[in-house]
């Protein structure tokens, strides 16, 4: 019987040892099942029974020592064993009865190789001890923005004429929390230690399409995710309200930018990361998004299924360029006088503060004044943003602006 390996990167989170048990109680064949389980745990937490099972893989930590989610996947990744299949969720899941075999049925009627099941799952929430599950028609993933300027990241959208769908569609981006592929994935496309929380779902979308995958999106959902979990622990919260973890998130956090961004602008030091099969260029025009431009295809948004082009030129063709030139005064006067600078981030944006433009400043920090130049561009400057750093290594209150109508021609 083909095996699945069970990927779990739990975060202090009371809900694992029941999304194990949900996991394991509907599968029509339990005995298929193998667990690796990256455990950062709370001193209060218990894995019961499960902590001895043979078929499970623990690496077990204390939550304080977690270096990210990138970074816990990856243990994760590690104590695959040749398992037929994989399936990587968090640790607050819900499963359908038989979901074992409905997952690899879907996967087969795929028709390839490397395909890969993925998408945002329905939600559910516990009420006065009962779980609620949520419905939803198939759905496909769409950008929804993109954060730090050039990180595009993903939400949830209707597929046309979902009655007629009976097997998985093309789709191109993946949701991390619900991943089901080939095992021998965990060896091939291992996931990266360096990136931290944002940008992991653009990141491995890209690798795994390099590498010969193809994502497809579910006909039918085999799962659910608990989204809202207000009590839950956030590693991000942790790590900056305590003080003596506070230099070692900065340090994780500065780090996967610097990967994050080397990666999306192809700069070739990273290029170790992606596979040989296809390129970075080639993903953005199979799955619609330009990194370099921030532009984004319009059938990508309307949930239609990949390929959306088959050139490169044709982010010129959606969005063409336009010249804009600015000139107007730069307002400083919120940002404070000190000698400790070590450069000041300054970014024309457009309206939804994505960044259009970048040129920082590194020195007559206290003789700026005006802004000129013409640039190049798809969207519409309207914004300006100045963000301090000194030379303690740490961001200052970042400014935000809009441009006066007066200086945009």
């Amino acid at each position: 019987m083909e095996t699945i390996f069970v990927q779990i990167a739990s975060y202090r989170d009371p809900e694992l040892y029941t999304t194990i048990s949900d996991c394991i109680r509907k599968a029509k064949h339990p005995e298929r099942l193998r667990f690796g389980i990256c455990w950062q745990k709370s001193e209060d937490e218990s894995l019961g029974k499960y902590f001895d099972d043979h078929r499970f893989r623990i690496h077990s930590i204390a939550w304080s020592e977690s270096k990210g989610v990138g970074w816990a996947r990856h243990i994760c990744n590690s104590l695959y064993q040749y398992e037929d299949f994989t399936l990587q969720i968090d640790s607050h899941h819900r499963f359908i009865d038989d979901w074992d075999v409905k997952i690899i049925d879907m996967w087969r009627s795929c028709n390839h190789k490397k395909a890969v099941i993925s998408g945002y799952p329905p939600g559910y929430e516990t009420i006065d001890g009962t779980d609620m599950y949520h419905q939803l028609p198939p759905m496909s993933m769409v950008v929804k923005g993109f954060d730090y300027g050039f990180v595009p990241t993903f939400k949830s959208w209707y597929i046309h004429n979902t009655e007629s769908i009976n097997k998985p569609i093309r789709g191109c981006f993946i949701a991390a929390g619900f991943v089901f592929t080939i095992g021998k994935v965990c060896e091939e496309v291992p996931y990266m230690e360096d990136i931290y929380f944002t940008g992991e779902e653009i990141v491995y979308s890209l690798r795994l399409f390099t590498h010969g995958y193809r994502v497809f999106y579910p006909n039918k959902w085999i799962l659910w995710h608990r989204y809202e979990r207000k009590t839950s622990e956030r590693h991000w919260t942790n790590f900056i309200s305590e003080s003596q973890l506070r230099a070692s998130f900065d340090d994780i956090q500065n780090k996967s930018m610097k990967v994050l961004r080397g990666i999306l602008s192809d700069d070739p030091t990273y290029k170790k990361y992606l596979g040989s099969v296809s390129t970075l260029s080639d993903f953005e025009c199979y799955c619609g998004v330009s990194f370099k431009y921030k532009v984004i295809h319009p059938d990508m948004m309307k949930g239609y299924e990949p390929p959306y082009s088959t050139y490169e030129n044709w982010v010129n063709e959606v969005k063409p360029l336009k010249e804009y030139k600015l000139d107007f005064t730069i307002d400083t006067s919120g940002i404070q006088k000190r000698d400790d600078y070590d450069f000041w981030y300054f970014g024309i944006h457009d309206d939804a503060c994505n960044e259009l433009h970048r040129k920082d400043i590194y020195d007559n920090f206290n003789d700026l004044m005006q802004y000129a130049d013409t640039l190049i561009l798809r969207d519409a400057p309207t914004k300006y943003i100045i963000w301090p750093h000194i030379k303690s290594g740490e961001w200052l209150d970042r400014m935000v602006y809009d441009i006066p109508k007066s200086g945009i021609i």
